[in-house]
């Protein structure tokens, strides 16, 4: 089929993101996946994209030249906005490609936001291509709690460090490390994790006069049961092909393609078309029979099988 596209979607567009080691955590998981096509002599181009060049080059580093056979590994730096714009571009448009989201970056997202951000880069798939994304499906409250508010003070240490990054911008010391913390708390009504900082005294920042205890929202982390999930793609107008989900339950990576893909394949005469290897593949998107189980992730990696049942329109 010649080369394939893997486009990661690591923009972050937050100020906390900015100075954190987001870049690097996520290539780890997706190295996996790179050294598998490495292994099939796949030829593939990876493509992260980031906010930071020092994130980008942090990335980078840790696949210097060599490190791959058959993959090759490029950075983008920019917005959500830009990486859709470079995707758009007609030698893209013509490419086979994956657009990979696995660090659970959509539950940054409100639920309604989450579905048109998921929407407007289905829109750019074409019959080849396909997206993979990850899930938090986790909504115990007391797991996501301590998760976000460990013992050993990391994710808080982490949050605050985004005051000394808006001290940075702003020249001066505006924010006092020692004036604030951090509060989490989990919504069991909507199901997500509220991260804030509060001072613990009254302090003036830019004019602005913020009282002690006020509640200043920094992060929103949406989680998402599977109803949630398949909410979210019917919304995103996306069909959903396969998935793998950990031995909890609480987490999946989703493979998906357009709503408009699945619709042609439906009303036209073909051979189902699945791929193989996938864990937890449910139905046939023609026939809705069930599909086998339980094979291993790498067979997958030779392509899409065919069914056999044969349908007609």
């Amino acid at each position: 089929m010649g080369e394939h596209l893997l486009f990661s979607l690591y923009a972050q567009l937050w100020l906390l993101h900015c100075a954190t080691n987001l870049g690097y955590s996520n290539l780890r998981k997706v190295k996996i996946l790179l050294d598998a096509l490495d292994r099939k002599g796949k030829a593939v181009s990876y493509f992260a994209l980031d906010l930071s060049p020092e994130e980008l080059e942090r990335t980078l580093a840790a696949v210097p030249e060599g490190t791959f056979q058959n993959v090759k590994c490029f950075g983008l730096l920019g917005t959500y906005d830009d990486g859709l714009a470079w995707l758009k571009e007609p030698e893209n448009i013509r490419k086979p490609k994956t657009i990979l989201s696995l660090g659970s970056s959509i539950g940054n997202f409100e639920r309604n936001e989450a579905a048109e951000f998921i929407s407007q880069f289905a829109d750019v798939l074409t019959p080849m291509d396909n997206m993979l994304i990850g899930i938090d499906a986790c909504t115990d409250p007391e797991r996501v709690y301590h998760a976000y508010n460990d013992r050993e003070g990391l994710t808080h240490e982490f949050i605050l460090n985004g005051l000394k990054r808006a001290n940075e911008l702003l020249g001066y010391e505006a924010f006092g490390p020692k004036d604030w913390k951090v509060i989490g708390k989990y919504n069991k009504e909507h199901d997500r994790h509220e991260a804030f900082v509060a001072p613990v005294k009254d302090v003036t920042i830019e004019g602005v006069v913020i009282q002690a205890g006020e509640e200043v929202r920094i992060e929103e982390s949406w989680k998402y049961n599977w109803d949630q999930s398949e909410r979210l793609w019917y919304d995103a107008r996306v069909s959903e092909g396969a998935k793998w989900v950990n031995a909890r339950g609480d987490y999946g990576n989703f493979v998906f393609s357009s709503f408009e893909r699945s619709v042609t394949n439906i009303t036209s005469t073909a051979f189902c078309q699945q791929p193989r290897g996938l864990v937890s593949y449910r139905t046939c998107n023609l026939c809705f029979s069930p599909l086998p189980l339980a094979f291993r992730l790498e067979q997958s990696l030779d392509g899409l099988g065919l069914c056999d049942t044969r349908h007609d329109s």
